[in-house]
């Protein structure tokens, strides 16, 4: 599911008890709330031990410890921490416990942009349309009969981080070990789409994928289609399909 422009929301509860501290969190989008969540961890690995007991278990919900000075809600206040993101997420504090007042926050079955994991990349205008890699041909194609799982990996990042737009990725294609393993140089209609590779010319950034992969598709008829079968090609003028990750 692509990240929606909007508003986003996740939970924070305590870690060791339910009773207070229980946070509505609104972040201004989902880009946003993974980049809050890049600049808690990446103080932590830095050495700033303040915000250690801060958890996140999945996209909508967190927890953290009070009572070891890391207060999920001081991070946007701590500038050692995530003090740039103060204008773009709002704790809320929820009623403890006993309280009869619940603020129920819009949840989805949102894709986790994990590092390493595997994803299927499908068109946002048509949810049936997916990439496959042709293992004769060495070509990306879309289909809405066939699909292949990319391995989509933060370059610099170590498995199980969250992307987030500037992080230069790799793409790596799982298919059977005999036809072509751990291939990262893929043949796309007459262009080539190399990824993960750090030259400027070839370089792809996550925010390629959660903006909206920019792609041409060719019709039905069109050189290189066969039947309901598209070859995508790297569109380097921003124009053509947008594509999404899903798992």
């Amino acid at each position: 599911m692509s990240s929606a422009p909007g508003i986003f929301y996740a939970y924070a509860r305590h870690t060791t008890t339910d009773w207070a501290w229980r946070y509505l969190i609104t972040f201004e989008s989902r880009t946003v709330a993974d980049e809050w969540w890049r600049a808690v961890t990446d103080s932590v690995e830095g050495g700033y031990q303040r915000f250690k007991g801060v958890s996140r278990l999945s996209a909508q919900w967190y927890t953290h410890d009070p009572n070891d000075g890391g207060n999920i809600m001081d991070t946007v206040n701590d500038d050692r921490c995530a003090a740039k993101f103060k204008t773009k997420v709002m704790f809320t504090l929820l009623y403890d416990r006993d309280g009869r007042i619940f603020s129920a926050a819009e949840g989805s079955d949102y894709t986790d942009y994990k590092s390493g994991d595997l994803f299927f990349i499908r068109s946002v205008m048509q949810p049936n349309l997916f990439w496959y890699l042709d293992t004769s041909s060495r070509e990306i194609l879309a289909s809405t009969e066939r699909r292949t799982k990319f391995k989509i990996s933060a370059i610099d990042q170590k498995d199980g981080t969250v992307m987030i737009g500037k992080d230069i990725i790799s793409m790596r294609v799982i298919i059977p070990h005999s036809h072509y393993s751990d291939c990262n140089h893929i043949c796309a209609g007459d262009r080539s789409l190399v990824v993960g590779e750090r030259s400027l010319a070839t370089e792809l950034r996550f925010r390629e994928f959660v903006d909206g992969f920019a792609l041409k598709f060719y019709g039905p008829g069109a050189p290189g289609a066969q039947g309901e079968v598209v070859t995508i090609t790297r569109d380097l003028d921003g124009l053509g399909e947008r594509w999404e990750l899903v798992n």
